[in-house]
């Protein structure tokens, strides 16, 4: 249940020169969305070690790990925590109804997890940015329809960490519906996992592939790209640099971008702001790209959106603009207005 914190609790000393700065991932060390929190903080005048001090738990793919470093950063006292992606969010608030809680780029459903009263007055300890990554699973399962001739079935890889996973499928799976399309979901939490399902999942009738955002998918998008290459099955992805490591399609949400936002959350706080006031935002441009090498080995037409000017990929960036029964104007850009008959 969301429960504001107490002004006493609540409240941060400004006497206090040097502030702690919680950072919690259930990935390794490197990831681009704490790369860009980083960033943002240092372009902000706020440099580890030079007047904040921050505190780093990674899990490690460990799913189990969460919880403990969860409450390991707690126990450092730390004036302020900045969860990466979703699962972080969720341990994050589990672990302290009192220390500020920064989602630097989750796209959970906050009022309905009970983290917030509404998005624009969360009412408790939680707050931050979003991103859009149900409108950008929409949005890739729409424009690869429209790329790929008579495509009738898709296998959509679904990474078991993602709280968020059963909402934005949903919404994948309006889309498709739309387009006469019937998706396969194949959940994983493994390349082995991947490999066998995706294997089968060709065998039932699968022309192509769309994974959910999650941050396996990023660390792992080469090894996938090279799985769907070997079986013949062409891949969207909702990771940025995607198209690099071999694949179709990118729709994705700017992880970068939002995390980046989230040092402009992290400042209000430590001068004095109450993170049960400030509204919880959402960071909605989305990147696109299509690999124009695979496409063209596939024999695929790009959209006049799409300019293939001297380059591999071809990038276009975009506000997240979500589809409906007909395309949306950034599909018809991209597409040409085609239709999936």
């Amino acid at each position: 249940m969301v429960s504001a914190p107490s002004p006493a609790a609540a409240a941060i000393s400004h006497a206090s020169r040097t502030w702690k700065i919680g950072i919690l991932f259930g990935g390794p060390h490197g990831s681009p969305a704490v790369a860009g929190l980083i960033g943002g903080l240092a372009d902000l005048g706020h440099c580890d070690n030079g007047g904040i001090t921050l505190l780093h738990r990674y899990g490690d793919w460990d799913r189990g790990r969460l919880p403990q470093l969860a409450q390991e950063l707690v126990a450092e006292e730390p004036h302020v925590i900045v969860a990466i992606a979703n699962e972080a969010v969720i341990h994050a608030a589990h672990s302290s109804s009192t220390i500020p809680i920064v989602s630097a780029c989750g796209d959970l459903d906050f009022v309905g997890l009970n983290l917030a009263h509404s998005l624009q007055k969360p009412g408790g300890n939680v707050t931050g940015v979003t991103v859009a990554a149900g409108d950008a699973a929409r949005l890739r399962v729409a424009l690869l329809v429209g790329m790929i001739p008579l495509l009738s079935t898709v296998a959509v890889l679904v990474h078991d960490s993602n709280p968020a996973n059963p909402r934005i499928l949903g919404m994948m799976q309006e889309a498709a519906s739309e387009r006469g399309v019937k998706i396969r979901p194949l959940v994983v939490s493994t390349l082995d996992d991947a490999q066998a399902a995706l294997v089968e999942a060709k065998a039932l009738g699968a022309g192509a592939v769309v994974s959910l955002q999650a941050p396996f998918f990023y660390f792992n998008r080469r090894a996938l790209c090279e799985l769907c290459m070997r079986l013949g099955l062409p891949i969207a992805m909702g990771e940025s640099s995607s198209t690099e490591a071999g694949a179709l399609l990118e729709v994705s949400p700017d992880i970068v971008g939002a995390a980046r936002a989230s040092a402009l959350v992290v400042e209000r706080i430590l001068k004095g702001a109450q993170a049960c006031d400030l509204p919880i935002e959402c960071h909605s441009s989305l990147q696109i790209a299509v690999n124009l090498a695979v496409a063209e080995d596939l024999d695929l037409t790009i959209g006049p959106g799409i300019a293939k000017a001297g380059g591999r990929y071809a990038v276009k960036s975009s506000s997240s603009n979500r589809p409906t029964a007909g395309p949306s104007h950034t599909e018809a850009a991209l597409m040409g207005d085609r239709r999936h008959d």
